[in-house]
Formats: C-alpha cells, sequence, structure tokens
C-alpha cells in the first residue's frame, strides 16, 4: 500500500522506520511461524518492491537510542497504541522480552543469528542467480521460461527460492507466499506433466513443450485499458509499465493484446512459439483507432503514417540486474 502510494506521488524510494528491536521481533515472529532462513534473516535494509525502493536507515539502532537521541534534541514522537494491546502478537512477544533475556535470548543474540541467517540467505540468492543466468529466458512483458529438465534438476531450495523471487518480481506480490503454498507449486512444476497450469501470487506457471514458464495472472477483474500519452510511462499491471516515446504524435490506447489481437498474428505466429496461448492474450499491447499497434513481447511494431515502430515500450518494473540468459521466452518452438 505505501509502495503504491509512493509510485502515485512519484517517489522512487520510500524510508521505513524500522528500528533493531522491531527486527528482532520481526524475527521471533517468523519463528512462531516455522519460517525458514529467509524469514530468520529478517528485514533487509535496502529492498526493491516494483518501481519503489524500500530503505530502513534506521534498523541497525536499538530503540532505546533513538529515543534516546530524540529526547536529546527535544523532538518527540508518535506512541502506535497497539503496540501495548495484548490483542496483537507483536505485544505479546514483546511482553515476553524479560523472560527470554534471562534465558540467553537476549535482542542482541537474535540480531546475531538475524545476520548470520542474511549471510546464508546471500549465498542461495547467488546460487539462484547461477541458474537464472544459465537457463532463465525473461521478458520485459512479465513473462519467464526455462526448461523442465534444468528446474526439475535444482536443488529443491534453489527452486523454492526461484520460484518467489519471480513471484515477487511477475506478480508485485508484497509478501512471499507461504512457504507450504510454494512447496506444492514446486513439485507440481518439477514433476507434472504437459498442460499443467498452477496459480499463486498473481501468476499462472504452465509447463509446455518441455518448459516451464510463469507470466502475470489476468485476475478475477482482467487487466487495464488506458490512454497513454506521448512522452509519458505508466504502471499497466503486475510488475510491469509501459512507456510511448515523447516524439509520438498521437496516444496509444493500452490493454492487453486479447484474443482479437492475437487473431491479427495467429497465421503468422501461432505454430513457431514455445508459449501458451493463454499468455499471450495478456500481453500488454498498444491500439490506435482499435488497431494493433504493438505488442513488443512477439516483436510487432507496426509502423504507421504517425508513429514509429519502436514508439511504444513495455519494461519490467525492479527487473534490473536480475540474472537471465538475455533470451526471451517467446523464441521459436525450435529454438527452445
Amino acid at each position: 500500500m505505501l509502495s503504491e502510494a509512493a509510485w502515485t506521488h512519484d517517489c522512487d524510494t520510500l524510508l521505513i522506520a524500522h528500528h533493531a528491536d522491531d527486527q528482532a521481533e520481526t524475527f521471533l515472529h517468523n519463528l512462531v511461524r516455522g519460517s525458514g532462513v529467509y524469514g530468520l534473516a529478517g528485514m533487509p535494509a535496502l529492498r526493491r518492491a516494483g518501481p519503489v525502493t524500500l530503505r530502513r536507515p534506521l534498523i541497525d539502532w536499538p530503540k532505546a537510542r533513538l529515543r534516546a537521541f530524540l529526547r536529546g534534541i527535544g523532538e518527540t514522537w508518535v506512541e502506535d497504541p497497539s503496540n501495548a494491546d495484548p490483542r496483537f502478537e507483536r505485544a505479546r512477544l514483546r511482553a515476553l522480552e524479560g523472560v527470554l533475556a534471562s534465558e540467553g535470548l537476549t535482542r542482541d543474540r537474535i540480531l546475531k543469528t538475524v545476520r548470520q541467517m542474511a549471510r546464508a540467505a546471500e549465498a542461495l540468492d547467488r546460487t539462484v542467480d547461477d541458474l537464472f543466468r544459465s537457463h532463465l529466458d525473461l521478458d520485459q512483458s512479465g513473462v519467464a521460461g526455462l526448461p523442465q529438465a534444468v528446474y526439475a534438476a535444482a536443488p529443491e531450495e534453489i527452486r523454492l527460492r526461484g520460484l518467489a523471487r519471480l513471484i515477487r518480481l511477475i506478480g508485485e506480490a508484497e509478501h512471499t507466499p507461504r512457504l507450504e503454498r510454494l512447496e506444492t507449486l514446486d513439485r507440481a512444476l518439477a514433476t507434472g506433466g504437459d498442460g499443467t497450469v498452477r496459480t499463486l501470487g498473481g501468476t499462472v506457471a504452465v509447463i509446455r513443450r518441455g518448459r516451464v514458464t510463469i507470466g502475470l495472472e489476468p485476475g478475477r477483474e482482467g487487466l487495464p485499458r488506458f490512454t497513454l500519452m506521448p512522452g509519458a510511462s505508466a504502471h499497466w499491471a503486475g510488475g510491469v509499465s509501459v512507456a510511448l516515446r515523447s516524439d509520438a504524435p498521437d496516444p496509444v490506447e493500452v490493454g492487453p493484446l486479447g484474443t482479437d489481437g492475437w487473431t491479427r498474428l495467429a497465421a503468422e505466429l501461432r505454430d513457431s512459439l514455445a508459449v501458451p496461448a493463454r499468455f499471450l492474450h495478456a500481453l500488454p499491447a498498444a491500439f490506435v483507432d482499435g488497431r494493433l499497434l504493438a505488442c513488443p513481447a512477439l516483436r510487432h511494431r507496426l509502423a504507421t503514417n504517425t508513429h514509429a515502430p519502436d514508439a511504444f515500450t513495455v519494461f519490467l518494473d525492479g527487473s534490473e540486474g536480475f540474472p537471465s540468459t538475455g533470451l526471451s521466452p517467446f523464441r521459436t518452438a525450435s529454438a527452445a
């Protein structure tokens, strides 16, 4: 919610006032829920959330130190009454601090464990990076694919981390899906046959022609349609944004390619694409006077009397530095 508000107001960085005590409480909260390495690694000081960067500049500051600093400069602060309300789990966990500390589980020891888990998470991330860099094809329209045999051969933990990362990127999920749901999806993708379809976290995953493909799920309300003015960019759906060059003489209508747009391209592309049709219908496209102008994912760019063929572009928010082969999952089946 905060990320969306920041993006709406043209803010690309959001500062969050979490402190060290919050970090320790997050560890306990996740421990109670049976979280693994990533949950116990706590809240990162910096994280990309779609088009917005989240920063926690106070994450290493204990609450007592922050209060002392504010008193020293004559500044006041607002206390959240729910912090002391036993109806909330964080308040109940906070009430256990004295008991835990008497048994040796102090805040400092908890934070030491958080740092150790963060190092372990970084090592896992690098292994996922290597897998993606070698085998993942990622399109800026929000569709990713890799060979099922490669996916199934990877260690389970690496598969789970890779899935979680793709769901956050493509589905723009604020939180990683629960481990049990990730594990269920992972088993289906590692062992399922051709035609397997699963949804999770705003994404849909399909097995087809020996490849696992993950893309944006249209959702119950469908995909947005709006007018894009020259020189403007806008968030479209999931983690995808669109842009129209400033030298474009007229606005374009942005919307999903849909069945009508796909029908116009089907004769040329139907047999060559390795990606299931359900992804094709949901691709972002530009229209002028109801006529398909561009669908960048399919490399369809129509030059008109008014628009250059590359006037309309799409990009995946937060994909900068996201390791992949650099290939598009929309390559021909013979190249898959």
